[in-house]
């Protein structure tokens, strides 16, 4: 697992574009996973860009739902 991190945060010091070392099969579930755990994205428009080239992936479409602002509910 420290590896792991080590990589991950070698990744984020490195200021790469979203997924820029993964092809997009390989980025999309990934990119759904983490947003399901950490929705605050600081690059929401650049993923939601690259996930919207894939209208039929289920991981696309569920990125994009995880990315989207809550929608505010109407008060009567």
């Amino acid at each position: 697992m420290a590896a792991a991190a080590r990589w991950w945060t070698a990744a984020l010091d490195a200021d790469l574009s979203p997924g820029a070392a993964l092809d997009d099969e390989a980025w999309l579930p990934l990119a759904r996973h983490n947003a399901a755990h950490l929705p605050a994205q600081t690059r929401a428009g650049d993923i939601a860009a690259r996930a919207t080239a894939h209208p039929h992936s289920p991981d696309a479409l569920l990125l994009l739902t995880r990315l989207a602002p809550p929608r505010p509910v109407a008060r009567r």
